[in-house]
């Protein structure tokens, strides 16, 4: 999960700015995306237990992606309240909700990323293999192994571009 979120979301905008902490990417789709960057010391951070998590956060708070339809919880306590008047849960309300809603879960799993209205759950599972990234689906009650983040932003991208042409 090397993902570089940042350069993920410069790409695939047609304009940035940044207000504070926040980076704001606007899309030609007409969605805005919100990446709240770790450039100061910030008091009450949750520290990953995963070290793939603990990679993937590491310069970064959370983020909104195309005006929430994905949330990638936030590592500070409490969660974030970003200047759109919209709010990040951080990644513990987040596995806390993900198991109100049914998710099995060990305790070694982290849940950190939810999309579509808390329809697909992502989180990684631990095992003497090793930590996979996989997606939990609400509707069936199923998790499935997911390759990437990438191809979940991907496949969320090509979804609301091909929305755009229709």
């Amino acid at each position: 999960m090397r993902l570089k979120i940042k350069e993920w979301l410069t790409s695939r905008s047609s304009s940035t700015r940044q207000v504070r902490n926040e980076l704001f990417f606007n899309h030609a789709t007409g969605h805005t995306s919100v990446l709240v960057v770790r450039n100061a010391w910030q008091d009450n951070v949750i520290n990953p237990k995963t070290e793939t998590l603990q990679v993937f956060y590491n310069d970064f708070l959370g983020a909104s992606i195309g005006d929430g339809q994905i949330l990638i919880g936030s590592t500070v306590a409490g969660g974030l309240h970003l200047s759109q008047d919209f709010d990040i849960p951080d990644i513990d309300e987040i596995t806390h909700k993900s198991k109100a809603l049914g998710m099995a879960l060990d305790e070694s799993d982290e849940v950190f990323m939810v999309e579509a209205a808390w329809m697909f759950l992502y989180c990684i599972k631990c095992s003497a293999a090793g930590e996979t990234l996989v997606r939990y689906d609400r509707d069936f009650s199923q998790f499935e192994t997911v390759p990437s983040i990438d191809c979940v932003l991907d496949d969320w991208w090509q979804m609301v571009t091909a929305e755009r042409r229709d």
